[in-house]
């Protein structure tokens, strides 16, 4: 097994994540919890999060 290259925190800001996904040049990154492994998160899940967070502001 390998060390990943980034690793993403659960509370990290999106602009903290998506900084990650960009330097990593990754499509998946790990994602911590207390410093142990909570799951995944894709670049698209991301930015899926992020439409439906600006369209719920538009539309409310």
């Amino acid at each position: 097994m390998v060390q990943p290259i980034k690793t993403v925190h659960l509370f990290d800001s999106m602009e903290t994540v998506m900084n990650k996904f960009e330097k990593s040049n990754k499509v998946f990154l790990p994602v911590l919890k207390n410093g142990k492994y909570y799951g995944f998160i894709t670049k698209s899940d991301m930015l899926e999060s992020y439409r439906n967070r600006l369209k719920s502001m538009i539309f409310e």
